[in-house]
């Protein structure tokens, strides 16, 4: 019988940051696109409902065909030299925790909270996550745009909660009434391209980064109260 895989060991606090420390030679104002290996398609491939029928079936398709891909993410150097890191994940991630979420939504169709657009204090983790597992860098470069800028982008496109009585726009950008829904090309790389645009940046897909170069949808934001599924017959 095969051995299995031991299930990776926590790291205490101080181990993570000593872990994860770097040198810190960037500027004030310095904003940096992180992209290291995620294995969520494999993971999170239970959330979509058993269901042989689209747009169910063409989600299992997508998470069996990219089950290794790329995560991105955005870093940014304030001016008082203190960094920020800012991406969209699984809303169970660091144990549900709240504390740095700026906006949250449901994976269609399931009323599930999938995931959360957070943004923390200090910068990505380059060497070991919270959870023990090793972290596999594959970008990390710096983007020529205004810091001040990338911060306000993450909350226009993570706005959550706002009075249904506000004026709907066309479903391009957040109204604010539900956030962007999480499907498996609308993710954190969908999100990170979307502001960079946002900031005057135009940078091509990084490789195996699913979702990139998906325009994202944010459902709420228009009349209909329903967003319009991948794979919709």
């Amino acid at each position: 019988m095969p051995k299995q895989a031991e299930k990776p060991v926590p790291p205490t606090r101080e181990q993570y940051e000593a872990a994860n420390r770097i040198p810190d030679t960037d500027p004030p104002g310095t904003v940096r696109l992180v992209a290291s290996v995620t294995d969520i398609g494999r993971k999170y491939g239970w959330m979509a409902p058993g269901i042989p029928l689209p747009p169910f079936s063409g989600w299992h398709q997508w998470m069996k065909e990219h089950e290794i891909s790329v995560h991105c993410s955005l870093e940014w150097k304030d001016a008082g030299g203190a960094w920020y890191n800012a991406e969209m994940r699984s809303s169970k991630w660091d144990g549900g925790s709240t504390e740095h979420r700026v906006g949250l939504g449901q994976f269609p169709g399931t009323g599930y909270v999938a995931y959360g657009v957070y943004i923390y204090p200090g910068r990505y983790p380059r060497a070991l996550d919270l959870i023990g597992r090793p972290v596999v860098v594959t970008i990390d470069e710096v983007v020529q745009c205004d810091y001040r800028l990338i911060e306000r982008e993450v909350r226009n496109y993570a706005a959550f909660g706002a009075d249904p009585s506000r004026t709907h726009g066309n479903g391009k950008e957040n109204c604010g009434m539900g956030g962007p829904c999480y499907m498996p090309t609308q993710n954190s790389n969908t999100m990170v391209h979307y502001i960079l645009r946002k900031c005057g940046v135009n940078r091509s897909e990084p490789e195996r980064a699913i979702g990139w170069d998906t325009e994202p949808v944010f459902p709420y934001s228009v009349n209909s109260r329903f967003p319009k599924y991948e794979n919709e017959p």
